[in-house]
């Protein structure tokens, strides 16, 4: 079997190699050849094409050139390259990562890793996004990665990126820098604007957490893609028009300004204090176009600048010329010189065109911010193998053309430690981060009437906390080129003789002025400032068709407290629905089914491990020739966590291998450009999240709180969530964030939040074992009167609602995933014992977990075998809560159907002589149309994303009868019925915070009795308002006042009769209101017109 890995788009444009064949070694020391692979990010399209992309290409040919010319570094080896363009794409991305680990052909063939991978290093990609996946993929084989203009601060995780190294600063350190710039302009009140993306979402994230630390208040943060259609970005302006926040920071990606700032210019907005982010503050296409004058004055930080001698010679040497099959080359040709080789005469390209009588983005060096850092990255790897190679040599014996590890490589690289021909000293810091040092810069008019990038300060991680701003503030030009700072406040300062005080359920940036009270004296403002393991089965495997399931066994080869029964129990799952595949007459005769699970301890690394593994041919240990034989694996059925799925299903689906999901729900897996193969039995959490905002404005709370998991599951939930309840009217005071490993201060300051939040609901969108922790902080601060309302991930956890200590959540509400009865799974369940497979050391834990004994202690306490797991009532043997378990249940079968469907086909129409098999791709298109009904009755098909249709049980935490809780069903929601009729609550049936029964209430601010109206407080929520009396000339017999539209008498037919009437305008419509003494035809009096 042959996969492409090279699609038409995905274009090796460069290669240069020294040395006689592909596979000569470092230890020759002539003509020795080491390959250096690079990754950016140009668009192939001529109208398209990224000059400054391929600037960076050819930043890296320079650098690797002058390399191979030095008699210092390196010596008697020459670095060869080979240069992908990932459009990008983050499959195409992976794909590259996965061809040159299995030897960088053009196309992966059942041989491609009978060899081992000749590339030592990845210098790549140009985005954060493209770039996490292709970190996540070579990761676990310690090939380097480096990265010239990722900056995302995820990326600094060596959990998940144990080999990723960059040379530009992590976004962590730009968002601090950011949040002391704006503390130093003295701006407490800022709206934010953000790439919907890696890049916009962690830059953002880490920004309001530093600016919470530096008491700056955010008004709104509002999200951004290149996609968007017009009405989005128009949605988006108008929060900004009407914010009375004057600073706006945007953290937006170049690509995904440009049409927002578009958009912008139509509007003549003007007068707002821009601040950039480094990805366009210094982009000259940008500062060159007329219409987005309205940036003057903007402020940001910048990569520091350098020059590069001799760069700009070799880049306006480029020529077709060079390489006549290039076709790469041509693009850009015609790109840059505005001609066309398919063109005779005027508009043709001749060949003899001179780049360097051009001045545009490739040719102009200038600003060398980021193809510096490409430079340095190029350096950084040469600098490595000098090292690695010299003690080498010295070390070992290489006679047989020996050459060091990835591992050894890699090494190498975290101690790499050099100076470039700037001065600068390039060295990694444990997280494989440069220290961060930027320009501040500021648009202020050049002499030539253009823009210019005026450095006017500077940040340096590598000094003293209170040295690592400098700004010259005299020298900054603000918005509109006035020398004036912008003031951006919520309230004003407060007069001698007054103190602040914060308005109620506001920001501590927003306070109202009052008298000081008798007693008190003041000569200024008073102001308190609130500021695996031994963890698989194996069975016998037939017809070549596996299934792996990617069990998030937590601490195995831990203590056995930490053993997860749950995750166990749908491993179980799994093998028992297989089981009855096996018995069946009706579904995949003649064919067995077998399975091999693994433990990938909720890890990301190991789920991707695993998946290549099983594509490979599922060895414990990768060697050499792991891909020698086709991959034996037809499906693969996991993982139980969102993140660690989307590392996996990344890696595979290029691959065309259907992975599909019991309990992954993040919304971002049903985006079929990055994850094509993607299916699962449990809903989208886009659902799950609209559907808790139908439920909130059910229930009349427009003012909630909400607390979520730092992670892609409750990242993505809340973030569908605040998108819904816009669109409901809704109002989140406060949006917090957790992590099942956040030290005990972090819990606490998201507890004092809440506590002094108004908001009487809150939200919890987090993972179980992120909450776990939280809720025993929660515990032992006594907090009661709040209403729960809970994401499916702990809405029906058994361990928390028969822990006493969390008495408080009694009357929670969420949506949990529709229940079932499998007839049969709790015999099967209760049968399983150490002695079906004597040398598995996974079930001996599981007993010892499950029966609280241990098989090392004779005696009291010690496991003899006898124990019956049939007397235990726990989270294992329970069956009245097979929510998940269903789904995992589920998932086999979709694979058996999908099997046998194809199978049914693909004997039909092929001759199966030769044992022939179905391809990865005939299986995936055979899953996308699968429909069948399992013995529950429950219809299952897939949509175009891969997703079922999305049921879920309204749960209520109420008391049962043995003094425990039971999980009540009050309603249902089922995205398959007509809109007005998908949420469905018997409220009469829900027991409230504290077993009520009546409904709280959470509003920012009350109804308006009659007479009044509604006034928005400035700068707050629509939900936040003041009860104002109606002004003259409006009438109210209700909320709200209406402006008279017309006042007159007439006469009717009636003598003596006079009656007034007053048409009021409430709400745009016109109302009419009479008084009645007499009959009076009204509909008579409309026709003869006689209103004034």
């Amino acid at each position: 079997m042959t996969i492409p890995v090279l699609p038409q788009r995905f274009f090796a444009y460069h290669t240069y190699w020294r040395g006689k064949d592909d596979c000569v070694t470092a230890s020759t020391v002539a003509g020795a050849a080491w390959r250096l692979f690079a990754c950016f990010s140009t668009t192939l399209q001529t109208a398209c094409f990224n000059l400054r992309e391929f600037k960076f290409a050819q930043t890296l040919i320079f650098a690797i050139e002058e390399i191979n010319n030095s008699t210092q570094l390196l010596p008697g080896i020459y670095l060869g390259y080979k240069i992908y363009d990932s459009c990008s794409s983050i499959p195409l991305t992976i794909l590259s990562g996965m061809a040159l680990m299995n030897g960088y052909e053009e196309t992966l063939s059942d041989t491609s890793c009978s060899r081992p991978p000749a590339v030592h290093a990845i210098v790549g990609e140009s985005n954060s996004s493209p770039t996490i996946g292709l970190a996540s993929v070579v990761g676990p084989f310690s090939l380097p990665v480096i990265s010239h203009f990722a900056t995302c601060a995820c990326l600094s995780n060596r959990k998940r990126f144990p080999s990723f190294f960059r040379t530009i600063p992590s976004d962590y350190y730009q968002s601090r820098a950011l949040a002391q710039l704006v503390k130093h302009f003295g701006w407490t009140w800022v709206g934010t604007v953000r790439s919907r993306s890696d890049y916009g979402n962690n830059g953002i994230a880490a920004f309001e957490e530093a600016a919470k630390q530096e008491g700056i208040c955010i008004e709104y943060s509002e999200t951004i893609f290149k996609t968007d259609p017009q009405e989005q970005f128009l949605k988006t302006l108008d929060v900004i028009k009407k914010g009375t926040a004057r600073v706006v920071l945007a953290f937006i990606a170049l690509g995904d300004f440009v049409p927002f700032l578009k958009v912008i210019a139509q509007h003549n907005i003007t007068e707002l204090q821009w601040v950039g982010s480094e990805s366009w503050i210094t982009s000259r296409t940008l500062a060159e176009t007329k219409e987005y004058s309205f940036l003057s004055g903007a402020v940001g930080f910048a990569i520091s600048n350098a020059k590069l001698v001799g760069l700009r010679e070799f880049l306006v040497n480029v020529h077709p010329d060079q390489e006549p099959k290039n076709e790469l080359l041509k693009e850009f040709w015609e790109t840059a010189l505005q001609c066309s080789f398919m063109t005779s005469g005027s508009g043709g390209c001749t060949g003899s065109e001179r780049l360097a009588d051009l001045q545009n983005e490739y040719t102009d060096v200038s600003e060398l911010r980021i193809a510096n850092k490409v430079y340095t990255a190029v350096y950084a790897v040469a600098h490595t193998l000098h090292n690695a190679l010299k003690d080498f040599r010295s070390f070992t014996n290489n006679s047989k053309g020996e050459r060091p590890t990835p591992q050894r490589i890699l090494e190498y690289m975290r101690n790499v430690r050099f100076n470039v021909k700037t001065g600068e000293e390039i060295f990694f810091d444990a997280s494989g981060d440069p220290v961060a040092r930027y320009d501040l810069v500021n648009w202020q008019p050049a002499g030539n009437g253009g823009v210019q990038f005026k450095n006017v300060g500077l940040y340096d991680s590598s000094l003293p906390s209170e040295q690592c701003l400098q700004v010259n503030q005299e020298h900054v030009l603000w918005a509109g080129n006035s020398g004036q700072l912008p003031v951006s406040v919520c309230s004003e300062s407060c007069p001698p003789g007054t103190r602040e005080a914060v308005q109620k359920g506001r920001p501590v940036c927003c306070y109202d002025c009052i008298p000081c009270a008798d007693g008190e004296i003041s000569n200024g403002t008073e102001t308190p400032i609130v500021r695996a393991n031994n963890s698989e089965l194996s069975f016998l495997l037939l017809f070549s068709l596996t299934l792996c399931f990617l069990c998030s066994l937590t601490f195995i080869g831990l203590p056995t407290e930490c053993f997860n029964l749950r995750e166990f129990k749908f491993a179980q799952t799994m093998i028992f629905a297989i089981e009855e595949i096996n018995n069946s007459t009706q579904l995949l005769p003649g064919v067995s089914l077998g399975y091999k699970i693994y433990d990938s301890c909720g890890s990301i690394a190991q789920a991707i491990f695993s998946g290549m593994a099983l594509m490979n041919g599922y060895e414990e240990t990768l060697s050499d020739t792991s891909c020698s034989r086709p991959p034996a694996v037809h499906a693969i059925v996991g993982e139980s966590n969102s993140s660690p799925t989307i590392g996996l299903a990344s890696v595979v689906g290029p691959f065309s291998l259907p992975v599909i999901s019991h309990f992954a729900t993040c919304a971002c897996l049903s985006n079929r450009k990055r994850f094509p193969s993607f299916f699962r039995t449990i809903s989208s959490d886009y659902y799950q999240s609209r559907a808790l905002a139908q439920l909130v404005k059910h229930f009349g709370w427009t003012w909630v709180g909400t607390v979520r998991s730092r992670s892609d599951y409750g990242n993505n939930g809340i973030a569908a969530f605040e998108e819904a309840v816009k669109q409901e009217g809704i109002c989140i005071e406060y949006s917090e964030t957790i992590l099942g490993t956040d030290p005990q201060e972090q819990f606490l300051k998201t507890l004092d939040v809440i506590k002094k939040g108004t908001a009487r609901v809150v939200l919890a969108f987090t993972a179980s074992r992120d909450f776990l922790p939280f809720l025993k902080v929660i515990a032992q601060h006594n907090i009661t009167g709040l209403q729960w309302v809970g994401s499916e991930s702990w809405i029906t956890s058994r361990t928390l609602a028969q822990t006493k200590e969390f008495r408080f959540l009694s009357g929670a509400v969420g949506f949990a995933i529709t229940n079932a009865k499998l007839v049969g799974l709790r015999e099967f369940l209760v049968n399983v014992h150490p002695d079906q497979e004597p040398k598995n050391g996974l079930l001996k834990e599981f007993w010892e977990t499950a029966l609280q004994c241990s098989f090392t202690t004779s005696g009291s306490g010690g496991c003899t075998g006898s124990e019956r797991l049939a007397d235990l009532q726990n989270e294992y043997t329970d069956v009245s809560e097979l929510r998940i378990a269903n789904k995992v249940y589920t998932a086999v079968y979709a694979v058996a159907h999908t099997l046998h469907n194809v199978l049914k086909d693909f004997r039909s129409f092929t001759n199966n002589s030769k044992e022939e098999r179905p391809t990865p791709q005939r299986i995936l298109e055979y899953m996308r149309n699968v429909r069948f009904n399992v013995k529950t009755g429950e219809e299952i098909f897939f949509d175009a994303s891969g997703d079922p249709v999305a049921r879920y049980d309204l749960v209520n935490w109420q008391p049962a009868g043995n003094g425990g809780v039971q999980f009540k069903n009050v309603g249902l929601y089922d995205s398959s019925l007509p809109s007005e009729q998908c949420l469905q609550v018997n409220q009469e049936h829900v027991l409230w915070a504290g077993n009520s029964g009546q409904l709280p209430v959470s509003v920012c601010s009350e109804s308006c009795p009659p007479g009044t109206r509604k006034a928005v407080q400035k700068g707050r929520p629509v939900c936040c308002y003041d009860c104002i009396p109606c002004a003259d000339g409006e009438i109210s017999n209700g909320p709200g006042c209406g402006r008279l539209c017309s006042l007159g008498r007439v006469s009717t037919r009636h003598s003596g009769l006079s009656l007034t009437i007053s048409i009021t305008a409430m709400f745009w419509t016109c109302t009419v209101y009479f008084l009645i003494k007499n009959d009076i035809d009204f509909l008579q009096l409309t026709r003869n017109g006689n209103f004034n």
